[in-house]
């Protein structure tokens, strides 16, 4: 679950998560939105089973600044869930009628610049608009589906191996197609 909370109470969050479920922080690490910063910080219980990723703004037109002032204070922006298969999960989510966000072409022409992938497996991510992630210890597929009300989304993943991380390398990609498709 992603929270977007008011300005200087990324800690309190943080220690909240820590005493009520024994939460562990991950680091803080800025993310770059199309109108500002973001600074983010993962907490996770032990079993990685929950995941909470707390969103301070310090620019007033970020979009997690926006869903704060129209909430007047943190509010969840966005869940995401867990898949085994997330080529198939996407597939039939499709099916279904859910509408997923729009990614760039340039972000799958540039993924095998930055990893060793089979051309298949990336035209097969690009058909289904799926974005990948990877370390060492594993890797990590997700996907995001349209807003909601103009604030509130639904985020798919895939963790293979050990991969800890929640996909921060392709924020900027997420918040692009998020701010083409809502205007």
């Amino acid at each position: 679950m992603a929270q977007g909370l008011p300005q200087l109470r990324q800690d309190a969050w943080t220690l909240f998560y820590r005493a009520i479920l024994g939460g562990e922080p991950g680091e803080s690490m800025d993310l770059v939105d199309p109108y500002g910063l973001i600074s983010t910080r993962g907490v996770a219980t032990a079993d990685r089973k929950l995941r909470f990723v707390l969103d301070v703004s310090d620019s007033d037109t970020t979009t997690t600044a926006r869903t704060i002032t129209q909430l007047a204070g943190a509010s969840v922006h966005h869940v995401s869930f867990s898949c085994a298969d997330i080529f198939a999960t996407v597939e039939r989510l499709r099916a279904n009628g859910v509408s997923f966000i729009p990614v760039s072409p340039n972000y799958y022409d540039d993924l095998p610049t930055r990893f060793v992938l089979d051309d298949a497996l990336v035209a097969r991510m690009a058909a289904l608009g799926i974005l990948y992630d990877a370390t060492a210890e594993g890797e990590y597929f997700h996907v995001y589906t349209q807003v909601f009300a103009e604030r509130f989304f639904f985020e798919i993943v895939q963790r293979n191996g050990a991969y800890d991380g929640y996909g921060a390398a392709n924020a900027p990609a997420r918040m692009m197609a998020h701010l083409r498709t809502n205007r």
